[in-house]
């Protein structure tokens, strides 16, 4: 009935080769594709899928994709579950790369807090970011050893002797410092108030220092608001980036 032309017997056509994998390239159609819901997302896909949403210019597909890792920190959070430290280094890793200083800011708020054993573990240092990570670390430590050491330095012994004078003996002094001396190494590996709340000697100070109750609330309430706060980033000229 039709005859094919020549160049159709021929199959003269240039075979294309596509630079993205399969499964970067079903989650991309996927998404293009109206009457299919948006596909199931993992962190181990999304830096392909987000390379070929640059590529072929769909600026939609990196909103969603930041606007679902948000959520799905939030929602962890609001769980009182968690991503793991190495998951977070991942998206602090898709967070520089691709130019996302809100999701980078998440993660560096997760990583700071985070144990250094699965710092280490995670390859965090791979990252663009992680001298400012260890520059935000050295400052969380240090503000935990300053608080404690308040409430380790502005407390009265409650031990009452015969002359009605308060004295802490030698034998419990040793033993909050020893207790205090172990908070304070601990600290500098894992700088976060669940830490603190493992380490801290609340028998001994409940009942040895005034007040102790009291100023452990205080440091609770401040370390709370301090863990949730967005850290800066650093920009190129050295300035920090808060948006």
């Amino acid at each position: 009935m039709f005859a094919l032309g020549d160049s159709m017997r021929d199959n003269d056509c240039q075979e294309v080769t596509l630079q993205e994998d399969s499964t970067s390239l079903d989650l991309l159609l996927r998404f293009i594709d109206p009457k299919k819901a948006n596909p199931r997302l993992d962190l181990d896909v999304i830096p392909g899928l987000l390379e070929a949403g640059r590529k072929y210019q769909i600026d939609t597909l990196s909103d969603w994709v930041y606007g679902w890792l948000c959520d799905a920190i939030s929602v962890a959070d609001d769980r009182c579950e968690s991503f793991g430290t190495s998951q977070m280094a991942q998206i602090l890793e898709i967070g520089t790369t691709y130019d996302s200083p809100h999701l980078s800011r998440l993660a560096l708020r997760r990583l700071i807090k985070a144990p250094s054993k699965e710092l280490v573990e995670s390859n965090v240092s791979r990252s663009k970011l992680y001298d400012h990570l260890m520059r935000l670390r050295t400052g969380r430590i240090e503000w935990f050893r300053e608080e404690i050491g308040k409430i380790l330095h502005g407390g009265a012994p409650i031990r009452l002797l015969k002359d009605h004078t308060f004295l802490l003996n030698d034998m419990k002094y040793v033993e909050i410092m020893q207790t205090v001396m172990k908070l304070s190494f601990e600290i500098a590996s894992e700088p976060s108030l669940a830490c603190v709340d493992r380490y801290w000697p609340t028998k001994l100070y409940d009942e040895y220092i005034h007040g102790s109750k009291e100023k452990m609330a205080s440091l609770r309430k401040a370390a709370l608001c301090l863990e949730s706060e967005l850290p800066e980033l650093p920009n190129t000229s050295g300035h920090l980036l808060t948006s």
